[in-house]
């Protein structure tokens, strides 16, 4: 079983994860040349994990690798096979490979009454909070930036948003993509981590003095 998005995007690549439950008599396991494969799929576009000794009426995850290359409507299904002769299929996961998206940014730096700088990094986390995307450098002109296209999401789907930037607290958000433009708003960042780690700490005054020109930070121009 399943509940896989429905809209995935162009040139990327996936982790999810289906339920494989065992309601027959027989031991399903990769020793006993058990496996799972994607019909109406190319082999070279995705990988399965090897299945774990699954007893009967037991169930047990399957991690699932997949990548997309161009646009297009999709339906496949997953089958158990073993050895060549397949034993199982499931339902059918229908999904449409489309353009990838684009995100404005939106952020401020306090004290800062108009921020402008080059060195933001954005990442985002998917639902098992791993790091699907990355980007450094970029400009944010009068508190807003642009990236033209961000891979490796799946559309309507939540994701969490970070935004980076040295000697700053870092700032999150979440966001369900869509189709072609997306905006993500992040609350001013704060000038309060001077020594790099990530949060307030009584370490960070000490390292504001360590260089009087990150006193510049503090200053609303």
């Amino acid at each position: 079983s399943f509940d896989l998005p429905y809209e995935l995007v162009a040139k990327s690549s996936y982790h999810f994860q289906i339920e494989l439950k065992n309601t027959g008599q027989a031991i399903w396991s990769d020793d006993e040349d058990y496996s799972i494969k994607i019909k109406n799929m190319s082999e070279s576009s995705y990988l399965i994990s090897p299945i774990s000794p699954i007893k009967p009426f037991e169930s047990k995850i399957a991690d699932v690798y997949i990548n997309t290359y161009d646009v297009g409507k999709n339906e496949v299904q997953f089958e158990l096979y073993r050895g060549e002769k397949p034993v199982i299929k499931s339902s059918s996961w229908s999904f449409e490979v489309v353009p990838l998206p684009s995100l404005e940014i939106k952020v401020g730096l306090l004290p800062k009454v108009v921020s402008t700088d080059e060195d933001f990094e954005l990442q985002i986390f998917d639902q098992y909070e791993q790091l699907v995307f990355r980007k450094s450098n970029i400009k944010i002109k009068n508190s807003k930036g642009m990236i033209d296209e961000v891979e490796n999401i799946a559309l309507e789907r939540p994701y969490r948003l970070v935004i980076l930037k040295k000697y700053y607290l870092p700032r999150q958000t979440y966001l369900n993509f869509k189709k072609n433009e997306n905006n993500a708003s992040f609350k001013a960042m704060l000038p309060v981590d001077f020594s790099g780690d990530g949060a307030l700490k009584w370490n960070d005054f000490g390292a504001l003095f360590t260089d009087l020109r990150r006193f510049d930070l503090l200053l609303p121009w």
